[in-house]
């Protein structure tokens, strides 16, 4: 079977959706039953003979993803013979090949006061879409459960996010371009509302240890949150933000406790990358965060200042919950492999045919 792969984000995109992409689209590749055959945006031909060399792909001369899937995909695929492809959030409304549409999070149904006018106008497109799929594919059991709810398709399935082990690759000389404290908790998201950072920068304030530092990883985007710090802790927090993917594996490797209290999410992928380095965790209580940390981690209610306070408290004084945590975190950390994800979606694709 030929399967076409979206790959327009593969050099550039969302963090996550370019993340999920590489890691998806490098396994694909190892199948040797099927032929995978990505497609590129013009603009990166470059990048893509400099990575793959002369790899059989289709090049896209539009870069908006919503106007190519739609409209200029379905007559590129013409020219490989393709059977099945797999698009990334946009499904077009034509062609001669099978359609599964690969819909990371609708997150902006349930909360649309996490996002701009801009991005909810691109972002309603995809239900119609969707609709002329013959599969959509999302990233967890509860991601499929509101995209059946909302009505996008009848048909859908999950496919989890793996870890990507080359965060485990840093070097001496990485350790050298950071200068890390000797012992920290550790936030990894985007600064904005919806990951909840405002809260977690409270509860710290007020934790046992006065000594402790924080670390918070990411990057700003619409709606950043707005912090208000305590000057008796401003000097205990450090921010870190573009950062490369093996500062980010160090940054994980010597954190003492990680903290994950997002509002809402598609998947959380921050908390099987920090639990891959046996950190104790802990995550909130609702949305995918339970589903994806199973046993482990510590849930919380992630607006509770109490509740926080309470399980980082006890996992910096109590020696054996702290043991505990740290040997399930990598347990469930090895649940997550981008090798199983990609063989799960392959055989979702073998299935249609």
């Amino acid at each position: 079977m030929n399967i076409g792969f979206d790959a327009k984000w593969y050099f550039e995109g969302p963090i996550s959706g370019k993340m999920v992409v590489k890691n998806i689209l490098q396994q694909m590749t190892l199948d040797s039953k099927h032929s995978i055959i990505p497609i590129f945006r013009n603009k990166d031909r470059d990048k893509v003979k400099a990575e793959f060399g002369n790899i059989d792909c289709i090049f896209s001369r539009i870069n908006n993803p919503l106007l190519s899937n739609v409209f200029e995909i379905p007559f590129l695929s013409k020219t490989k013979k393709i059977d099945l492809i797999i698009f990334q959030n946009f499904s077009p409304l034509f062609g001669r090949f099978i359609k599964v549409n690969y819909i990371h999070d609708i997150i902006f149904e349930d909360r649309p006061d996490f996002f701009s006018l801009l991005e909810k106008i691109y972002f309603f497109p995809i239900k119609y879409l969707s609709r002329k799929a013959d599969l959509v594919v999302t990233i967890s059991q509860n991601e499929k459960k509101r995209i059946l709810r909302k009505k996008y398709s009848s048909n859908v399935d999950y496919v989890y996010h793996g870890v990507d082990r080359s965060l485990h690759s840093f070097s001496d000389s990485d350790k050298k371009s950071l200068e890390l404290p000797e012992k920290y908790i550790l936030a990894v998201g985007r600064l904005n509302v919806r990951k909840n950072i405002a809260t977690l920068v409270k509860s710290f304030a007020s934790i046992d240890d006065k000594d402790i530092k924080l670390i918070i990883v990411g990057e700003k985007s619409w709606k950043n949150e707005k912090l208000s710090i305590d000057k008796k802790v401003k000097s205990r927090i450090i921010f870190f933000q573009n950062i490369s993917n093996k500062e980010l594996g160090l940054i994980y490797s010597k954190a003492h406790i990680f903290c994950f209290l997002s509002i809402d999410e598609g998947f959380g992928l921050p908390i099987v990358e920090a639990m891959s380095f046996g950190i104790p965790t802990i995550l909130s209580n609702c949305s995918v965060m339970p589903e994806v940390a199973g046993d482990a981690g510590l849930k919380v209610d992630p607006i509770n200042t109490d509740h926080i306070i309470k399980s980082i408290n006890t996992l910096m004084s109590n020696k054996s919950v702290y043991m505990k945590q740290k040997k399930l975190s990598l347990e469930r950390s090895n649940f997550f492999s981008w090798e199983e994800s990609s063989k799960k979606l392959i055989k979702l694709c073998e299935n249609l045919c």
